[in-house]
């Protein structure tokens, strides 16, 4: 599949669409601790785990003013899932939809889409999130998924504390110290979707100072159409990294990482150009490499008073027969926190940010200019005030951001906590998030022809009038710890948003003997969502853990009364209303693993996709510490069945039935 921007998919629907109206042509860094295995973790100690992905200190979370949600490292490793993407389905609140070998689709409440605009995704605090698109690749991220202490997540906005585009979620994947990984391990996951081999080295280098180096290597075979033939499309991706972490003896910690990878992703897209017969299909293996640096250091200069600096750097390129890509990203970012009295605390911070961009292309698509640099400078202050008597916390931040595309972009919160009684948990917030403009919807012109004969062309448009997307949420939740082995959280939100995206006909015009007919980005939209989602853990024994989720979402998008778009208005079927999983983790003695996982997604009208139910199954044996074995199956009822549909433009596969084996070897 063409790795086309993500509002392809939207600007061809809007010209089949046009087409088929007129009949014509137009005319118109964490602490550190040993790792436990899942059901060896008692709930309650689940529940009281530090995270800081919800307020950028450590908090617990059921006293997180948020819709946050974790993942262990282990239980990610008992679902039998071996990419980040794959581990979110287990998430309250997501939308996981598989495209094709090498493509998925990951959403949190609404706007789903090939590229997810609205969701910030780190990895160890470094975004991951593609300034080109707006979206992640996520067929890029590849870790050993037993490097991985959690992943945390918090549906709901975030760019009070973590900038523009963390609008409708926030992942940050967190990954282990290094003096939890030291020794050598080898595993492999075979199956006949995926072939997966990864291998690390750690140990100390000195007194507190720890590594470790890693490398993963992933091989997709292609997913199936509808009539069970395979697509001609396959990712292969090999990536290395590392990890250094130092302790002073005065506490200063100081953490050094990175990662480099390079890939192959056999795709099909089309190239176009300016004689008949117009365009062909190119059939290729797109090679892709890059990679990120990030170093941190984080400093108590008293009992009362803590500050941290970190700093990254990141490279992407692609290379296709048309089009390459190459973009650099430096970020570097300060927080200071202070005790202002016992029951006032206060946190400021600054960020700088430049995006270094050069991207040569020919006919199907060009960027004007092909070569930019986008400076971000950014601040933010956030102050928490306790209020013990009434058991309540009040929480009022925001982030100030001066973007090239779009200005100046302010994004406060107001957040609440209320605890009447031990158990119990309400918040409440309120914040304001903005999707600034990406440089594909303010450069870009992308031609695809009519036919071969007309010499007619689509073109999709950039305009540097395009403003950025708001969002203004309001969220209740509600924490209950029924028991030390059952607790429930349940999490309500509404949201407006506000300039959302869309194309508008442009005027057409000529030049060299062809015809162009193009749509122009603008912001004539608005969208109000509302929904519910439910989380429920229960440890039915000491061996036994069942964790259970379900979502409810409803959309509405409006178009303003001088839109011409066509295709937007489906993106209000392009969630599922409801889902539910139900996942359970059972130790069948000292050395035997039996897992289950359940899941049901409501049909989606917009991708013609009918509701599905999948079941995992997985049975692990751990004959000593040193070695695991273990054998699953996921979609253990079914054949085969589509996750996302087929779409105008062809992509959309079906997710097959997938018998694996496992094992793991360390010493």
């Amino acid at each position: 599949m063409h790795e086309r921007p993500p509002a392809t998919r939207a600007f061809v629907a809007s010209c089949v669409a046009a087409w088929t109206f007129v009949g014509a042509p137009l005319a118109t860094a964490q602490e550190h601790g040993p790792a436990q295995d899942l059901t060896d973790l008692p709930l309650e100690e689940l529940l009281e785990m530090e995270v800081s992905i919800a307020s950028r200190s450590e908090q617990r979370i059921v006293d997180a003013p948020a819709a946050v949600y974790v993942l262990t490292g282990d239980e990610i490793r008992r679902a039998g899932f071996t990419t980040i993407q794959e581990a979110l389905r287990m998430v309250p609140g997501f939308f996981v939809g598989r495209w094709t070998s090498n493509s998925w689709q990951v959403t949190a409440r609404g706007f789903s889409g090939y590229f997810a605009s609205d969701l910030l995704v780190m990895i160890d605090g470094v975004s991951v999130y593609t300034p080109l698109f707006a979206g992640v690749w996520w067929e890029l991220q590849a870790l050993d998924m037993a490097d991985v202490e959690r992943i945390e997540i918090v549906r709901g906005p975030g760019a009070s504390f973590w900038g523009a585009n963390a609008v409708n979620g926030v992942i940050n994947v967190v990954t282990k110290h290094a003096v939890d990984t030291h020794g050598t391990s080898v595993g492999a996951f075979v199956s006949a979707e995926n072939r997966e081999l990864a291998v690390r080295w750690g140990g100390a280098l000195a007194e507190d100072v720890d590594f470790r180096a890693w490398f993963k290597g992933a091989d997709a075979s292609p997913l199936v159409d509808s009539l069970g033939d395979p697509a001609d499309e396959h990712l292969r991706i090999g990536k290395v990294g590392f990890r250094t972490d130092w302790t002073r003896p005065n506490g200063d910690r100081f953490t050094l990482l990175g990662n480099a990878y390079t890939a192959g992703m056999q795709e099909s897209y089309e190239v176009a150009f300016p004689t008949a017969p117009f365009s062909y299909i190119e059939n290729d293996t797109t090679p892709k490499s890059g990679g990120f640096l990030m170093g941190s250091w984080e400093h108590q200069d008293a009992p009362d008073s803590s500050m941290r600096l970190s700093a990254w750097w990141s490279k992407d390129f692609q290379k296709q027969v048309d089009f390459s890509m190459n973009i650099d990203i430096f970020d570097v970012d300060f927080e200071r926190r202070r005790e202002l009295s016992a029951d006032n605390t206060l946190a400021w911070g600054f960020g700088y940010r430049a995006i270094v961009s050069h991207l040569p292309s020919e006919f199907t698509y060009t960027f004007d200019p092909i070569s930019r640099v986008q400076h971000t400078p950014r601040a933010f202050v956030q102050d928490e005030v306790r209020f013990p008597e009434q058991h309540a916390v009040v929480t009022l931040g925001a982030q100030v951001e001066q973007t090239t595309f779009s200005g100046l972009e302010v994004q406060p919160t107001v957040r609440a906590r209320w605890n009447p009684r031990e158990n119990h948990t309400y918040w409440a917030s309120f914040s304001r998030a903005v999707r600034t403009p990406s440089i594909e919807e303010n450069d870009i012109v992308f031609r695809l022809p009519f036919d071969d004969f007309s010499g007619d062309f689509f073109v999709e448009q950039g305009s540097d009038s395009y403003d950025s997307e708001k969002v203004n949420v309001a969220e209740f939740g509600w924490r209950w710890t029924a028991s030390e082995s059952l607790a429930f959280d349940v999490a309500t939100f509404y949201s407006h948003t506000k300039d959302k995206r869309t194309l508008e006909f442009g005027t057409p015009y000529s030049s060299g003997g062809l015809n162009f007919f193009p749509f122009i980005f603008d912001n004539k939209a608005r969208a109000n969502a509302y929904g519910i989602e439910v989380a429920a853990d229960w440890d039915a024994t000491d061996r036994w853990r069942i964790r259970s989720a379900w979502s409810f979402f409803k959309q509405h998008t409006e178009l303003d009364a001088d839109s011409n778009d066509f295709g937007l208005p489906s993106v209000d079927h392009a969630t599922p209303t409801n889902q539910f999983n139900v996942r359970s983790y059972y130790d069948l003695g000292r050395d035997w693993e039996f897992d289950v996982g359940a899941y049901y997604v409501d049909d989606v009208p917009a991708f013609s996709n009918p509701s599905y139910a999948r079941v995992d199954a997985r049975l692990g044996w751990n004959p000593s510490e040193n070695l695991q074995f273990a054998i699953g199956v996921q979609n253990a009822f079914m054949d085969q069945h589509p996750e996302t549909g087929e779409d105008v433009i062809g992509v959309g596969t079906e997710v097959e039935r997938n018998a694996y084996f496992t094992v793991r070897w360390s010493r």
